[in-house]
């Protein structure tokens, strides 16, 4: 989706502001997700299964796809929450891009 913003400057920019993006790690915190993964995980899901359910998620614990997504989404979350530059990059990226 960016051709401009590589894997690595997310990781720096996600380790700069304190977000674990090791998902084992997260998982072995034990820490709820963020609500509003827990909303968009659910709207997600339902979008799929409206769709025929081509990624064929999977809520139900921890080593599923579902899981995984709410673990991305929360990452996603907390970096909002921070008000980074890096997502108004991405944004503004996107908006060129279209």
């Amino acid at each position: 989706m960016s051709e401009n913003i590589t894997p690595r400057e997310v990781e720096l920019d996600m380790q700069s502001l304190g977000i674990e993006t090791d998902i084992e790690k997260l998982r072995e915190s034990g820490e709820d997700h963020h609500h509003r993964s827990k909303s968009y995980g659910a709207l997600i899901e339902i979008l799929d299964q409206i769709n025929g359910s081509p990624l064929g998620l999977k809520f139900g614990g921890d080593g599923d796809n579902g899981e995984y997504l709410l673990y991305i989404l929360d990452m996603i979350m907390e970096h909002e929450d921070k008000f980074t530059s890096l997502l108004k990059r991405i944004r503004e990226e996107a908006s060129f891009n279209d």
